[in-house]
């Protein structure tokens, strides 16, 4: 059993979530995506032992290694994928540049929705695309889509979606059924689909996933991301992996990542990915059911709040907060947060949600309980 109860001390490490002004007045950091827990000791002892060889030259990704990939897509989502329809990339913002460019040309409408990961609201418009928002929509058992102005902006002509399940921020997982028909709306409208899935790894204990990878047909363009970064804490490595069936699509996707910049991960990156998905599902397990007890712990505190609106994140590690009843712009709202909370959370302005928040829930359960209750009590103080 591992200990996630321990946070590893990460000042002075070059870290972007703890080397931040915020940070430095008192609050913790619980905004960017990477967790407060130590990598699998395989990864760990398997690094060591290749940065001990001292040569880092130019690197091929281990033997087998998208065979690693395919094995553990197929073992835990049912997904029976060729070792050469996977691509291997520094990052999924990088093929996702690239997918945009092959299917895309300047002034094609791309679909998100929103609140939204912030770089899906920032690069197609970066690379001359219109961006067409979608927002999902809070009913009374969580987050929904919103089929008819989904529909709508399709008839209006929308060339690809980026969906991204689970979602981020709100942590919601679209069930088999919802994606069935968000596929069948692709299929009338000729819109093809790149799918996030970067986080499908950490679910709940009462969820399930399924990848939009399932629902590519010869009339539905499909390209799935994932990594196993988010999975097992492995960010700064820069790899991850994705989908594309089509020949003729992955060598155009190729070229683009080449093109754009590096082509493949570092020399660490391949190998953390290859040891953590043939040898690391174990302490998989282990972290999501230590997560559901800190969502548990989480919401439990939030409900003393009546003015915080949170509804259970099925996926991610990620907890996001209507805190719009509080009136306070994102600055003020920042401001209260770290000075009078000592909590330093994602600003929903970021996600196109002003007056919300998300939290990273990925560190100590202690932390996060004095963390919440700080917050809580700060709050009913107003």
């Amino acid at each position: 059993m591992i200990d996630f109860n321990v946070r590893p001390d990460r000042l002075g490490t070059r870290s972007v979530k703890w080397e931040q002004p915020q940070v430095k007045k008192g609050a913790l950091p619980m905004w960017v995506a990477d967790m407060d827990f130590c990598s699998p000791p395989e990864v760990v002892e398997a690094l060591s032992d290749r940065a001990r060889h001292g040569v880092y030259g130019y690197t091929m990704a281990p033997q087998g290694a998208m065979q690693a990939v395919a094995d553990w897509c197929a073992r835990r989502y049912g997904l029976a994928v060729s070792p050469d329809e996977i691509l291997s990339s520094p990052g999924v913002l990088y093929t996702l540049r690239a997918v945009i460019d092959v299917w895309t040309k300047p002034g094609d409408r791309v679909l998100i929705q929103t609140p939204a990961y912030p770089p899906f609201l920032h690069i197609p418009v970066e690379m001359g695309r219109e961006l067409v928002c979608n927002h999902v929509k809070l009913a009374h058992n969580g987050f929904e889509m919103d089929w008819q102005d989904m529909e709508d902006k399709f008839k209006a002509g929308v060339s690809m979606m980026i969906l991204c399940n689970p979602q981020n921020p709100t942590g919601r997982v679209w069930t088999h059924a919802e994606l069935e028909k968000l596929a069948g709306l692709c299929r009338r409208y000729g819109v093809k689909v790149v799918s996030d899935e970067i986080h499908c790894d950490l679910l709940r204990r009462d969820a399930s996933f399924t990848s939009f990878q399932k629902f590519l047909s010869e009339d539905l363009p499909v390209v799935t991301l994932f990594s196993a970064t988010k999975t097992f804490n492995l960010a700064g490595l820069h790899t991850s992996s994705a989908i594309a069936r089509d020949e003729a699509l992955r060598g155009e996707i190729k070229k683009r990542l080449y093109a754009f910049g590096p082509e493949a991960s570092n020399i660490f990156g391949l190998l953390a990915q290859d040891v953590a998905y043939t040898r690391c599902e174990y302490w998989l397990e282990e972290i999501k059911a230590y997560l559901d007890g800190n969502f548990d712990a989480v919401l439990s505190i939030l409900a003393k709040a009546p003015r915080l609106q949170a509804t259970r994140s099925q996926g991610t590690y990620l907890q996001f907060v209507d805190c719009t009843a509080l009136g306070m712009e994102d600055a003020q709202l920042e401001n209260f947060l770290v000075e009078r909370c000592g909590v330093f959370p994602s600003m929903g302005g970021e996600f196109a949600a002003p007056g919300c928040i998300r939290l990273n829930l990925a560190m100590p359960r202690a932390d996060v309980v004095a963390a919440l209750e700080r917050m809580v009590k700060a709050v009913n103080e107003l």
